[in-house]
């Protein structure tokens, strides 16, 4: 069984701006650098033939290249809050993207996903980090500008089965 995921790298010249951003928090399990990416499509645990179906039908997905930027600092979790994030500025190309991969999943009999797609690059895993703090950092973060770049690729990614998430490792890269 494979765990894997569409996703879209970031470029290393972000990738270093980005783990400045991790500190400031307590009971916070970061994101380590080389696993930062933005999800398209989570497909969960899949088998060998599954994946092979999916690893071929994936090559059919393609775009222009386009450019994205990140916004601002959020975090999930509504009772609790469970992961801090930098979300990407709404961007209509991207969203044709997520749908793309979306419909490719539909087509292999993948049920639909049922929450809103919501584009952003986890930093740190949450364990009860106190809510002053993720104010603080979001407040400490608001005026955050980082260079927009370009996505010309995509990746299909695999997750060792872990409720957390990394190592991650590029399986295939697509050229969009």
């Amino acid at each position: 069984m494979q765990r894997l995921f569409t996703g879209i790298e970031i470029p290393e010249k972000l990738v270093g701006q980005l783990q400045l951003m991790q500190s400031g928090l307590d009971k916070v399990r970061w994101i380590r650098p080389g696993d930062f990416h933005i999800t398209l499509r989570f497909f969960g645990e899949m088998p060998e033939p599954v994946s092979a179906d999916l690893v071929q039908s994936l090559q059919n997905i393609k775009m222009q290249p386009f450019d994205i930027r990140f916004e601002k600092a959020g975090w999930f979790g509504r009772r609790k809050a469970s992961s801090i994030h930098l979300r990407v500025e709404h961007n209509g190309e991207l969203d044709l993207l997520h749908y793309r991969h979306e419909m490719l999943a539909r087509d292999l009999g993948f049920a639909a996903v049922s929450q809103n797609y919501t584009p952003h690059v986890t930093l740190g895993r949450l364990h009860n980090t106190p809510k002053y703090q993720l104010e603080d950092f979001i407040a400490d973060h608001a005026t955050l500008e980082l260079a927009a770049f370009r996505v010309d690729s995509f990746a299909l990614f695999s997750a060792r089965p872990s409720g957390g998430g990394g190592p991650y490792v590029v399986e295939e890269r697509y050229q969009c």
